[in-house]
């Protein structure tokens, strides 16, 4: 089971067969990391992303889902930061997340609000339930949980849905319609969008994410998974 914590040193050695069976090792053995096994079943299919819940995570261990968005001006430029995310995963495990965000330029997926997914009960933590974020509607952004635990923040029932929203500000929410996707200085820049036919592409992620007491208290997440498809393209209101 993925949650178990595992002795590291000052320095992360990943081993690929360990970390497939749920392990992180080092040479000193001086402290402890306890990492999350991903989401499964991730993908995209047509504007729609689509993940189910890994329910071999330590329930006292895992919390949730956040996922992120990062706007493209072609596939070429979100390949290669698919390589980056991978090498940066595999270095250093414990700051994946943050570098998303810092180094990568990644924007948290908003629910009803909220940068989180969280099943507040640990019975429900295992359970299996799937999620899909979909873009069909511009102006109908929305989550539909087809397994809801009674405990997730954004659904008390399957298939309630939530909206979805972008992070653009400390303290603002936009939305993903043509007349709220326009050039901005956070989640939007010039060189993110096409000049001719003004169109951005959007490349997104999903973590599992968890709170350990095994050295403190730490945030913890698991490797990055991106929805494997053709990036979902959206037009940009440049007038």
């Amino acid at each position: 089971m993925y949650g178990r914590p595992r002795s590291i040193g000052a320095r992360i050695r990943l081993v690929s067969f360990l970390i497939a069976a749920g392990s992180i090792t080092s040479s000193c053995g001086l402290e402890e990391y306890v990492y999350l096994g991903p989401p499964v079943n991730v993908y995209q299919s047509g504007t729609t992303l689509h993940f189910e819940n890994n329910t071999e995570n330590d329930p006292l261990v895992f919390r949730g889902y956040r996922a992120v968005y990062r706007f493209y001006e072609s596939d070429s430029q979100a390949l290669l930061d698919r390589g980056t995310v991978d090498s940066m995963y595999s270095s250093s495990p414990t700051t994946i997340f943050s570098k998303l965000l810092s180094t990568l330029g990644y924007r948290e997926l908003l629910l009803d609000g909220q940068p989180l997914l969280t099943v507040t009960n640990p019975l429900e933590r295992d359970d299996p339930f799937e999620i899909e974020i979909s873009f069909d509607s511009r102006n109908t952004t929305g989550v539909t949980i087809g397994f809801a635990p009674s405990s997730a923040t954004v659904a008390t029932s399957p298939g309630l849905s939530c909206s979805v929203t972008r992070s653009v500000g400390a303290s603002e929410e936009d939305g993903f319609s043509d007349l709220e996707l326009f050039p901005n200085s956070t989640d939007l820049k010039e060189g993110q969008y096409t000049e001719i036919s003004p169109t951005t592409y959007m490349q997104c992620y999903v973590l599992a994410y968890g709170i350990s007491t095994a050295n403190g208290v730490t945030e913890v997440y698991s490797q990055p998974i991106w929805f494997n498809g053709s990036l979902i393209s959206l037009p940009v209101d440049v007038d």
